[in-house]
């Protein structure tokens, strides 16, 4: 289990380090073994979670069977159906959480090795090469810095921990985590000042990052696309600004197959507007209603659609995936 855990730092490290950017300069060897290497780490974190499940549920058994009129956790009340369904999850016997772990930790290392001796051989030519120019394919203009103070890459951190005296399976967890995060910094790529007239990127990131002020800030730049996050920031918790008059009635609306139907047509996404929706908003605007939109669509998509649909400002808020729970394949509002 340890040696999962610290596979797993390891393994986020590499992928973030070659992932950064927009992947042109990535060949599809690298690409392959980055799907096989994500692959048996998901399966690692499925083996867990039903280790996890499994001792959690017999240890408070025994506890309830010790004390009947115990407080805290009920196991029997904790609806595992969620796991079951997850696609390719499945409940182990005792001891064959230990060796699908082994089997799977033997192909994380092989797969974290290759990566990293693959790409050693090539990080000191591309720094070189961009030493004297900026890409806005894979960076903002004007924010790699002096190329003289480039940080140590990922890729060595990880090829030093791998080389090092100290086994994998007697490596800590806590501290190799610790290091993988020191090592990177994460940055969205920018039209910084509107430099570039053809960069397809904003000029600043519009959105709240989570842990953007608890990540190291000197490490190697793993570059990002500004994309709405995909999951909410469960630490924090959203509200609507109050009411000016509290007898004012709230309407909270659907986006997709509500107000408007989404589609594609050759490739491209368009909508269409549901049938009476521009009066119906009108009249719950004249009728003194707070309307707000809750979708579980991405921030991006929403901003694009209501931009259109509503260009007087009838909809007052705006809420979107970020805001909901995630439930499985679903969102819960």
């Amino acid at each position: 289990v340890q040696m999962a855990c610290v596979l797993e730092s390891l393994s986020l490290g590499v992928a973030a380090h070659l992932c950064s950017g927009v992947m042109s300069n990535i060949s599809v060897t690298i690409r392959s073994r980055l799907r096989n290497l994500l692959y048996y780490i998901h399966e690692n974190c499925l083996v867990l979670l039903d280790m996890v499940c499994q001792r959690w549920m017999t240890e408070n058994n025994d506890k309830g069977q010790e004390n009947p009129s115990r407080g805290g956790h009920c196991p029997e009340k904790l609806n595992l159906d969620i796991l079951v369904r997850v696609k390719r999850y499945r409940r182990l016997r005792r001891g064959e959480h230990v060796m699908a772990l082994r089997q799977h930790n033997e192909m994380i290392t092989n797969v974290v090795r290759q990566l990293c001796r693959g790409a050693a051989a090539a990080v000191p030519k591309s720094r070189a090469a961009m030493s004297g120019r900026m890409s806005p394919g894979d960076r903002s203009p004007g924010r790699g810095g002096p190329p003289g103070n480039a940080p140590v890459s990922v890729l060595s951190v990880v090829n030093d921990i791998l080389n090092s005296r100290t086994s994998l399976d007697r490596q800590r967890a806590t501290s190799i985590r610790a290091k993988m995060l020191s090592s990177m910094t994460f940055r969205s790529l920018l039209n910084v000042d509107g430099a570039d007239p053809d960069s397809p990127w904003p000029t600043h990131d519009p959105y709240n990052r989570y842990g953007a002020d608890t990540f190291a800030q000197d490490g190697c730049v793993i570059w990002f696309e500004p994309l709405p996050p995909m999951l909410p920031c469960l630490e924090q918790v959203p509200k609507l600004p109050p009411l000016a008059n509290p007898d004012t009635y709230t309407l909270v609306l659907d986006l997709d197959e509500t107000l408007v139907h989404y589609f594609e047509h050759d490739g491209l996404g368009n909508y269409d507007i549901r049938p009476g929706m521009h009066d119906f908003l009108t009249r719950m605007h004249q009728l003194g209603y707070e309307i707000v939109i809750f979708t579980a669509a991405t921030q991006d998509y929403a901003d694009w659609v209501i931009d259109q649909i509503d260009p007087t400002g009838l909809i007052h808020h705006r809420l979107y995936r970020q805001h909901a729970l995630p439930w499985g394949p679903i969102f819960v509002k």
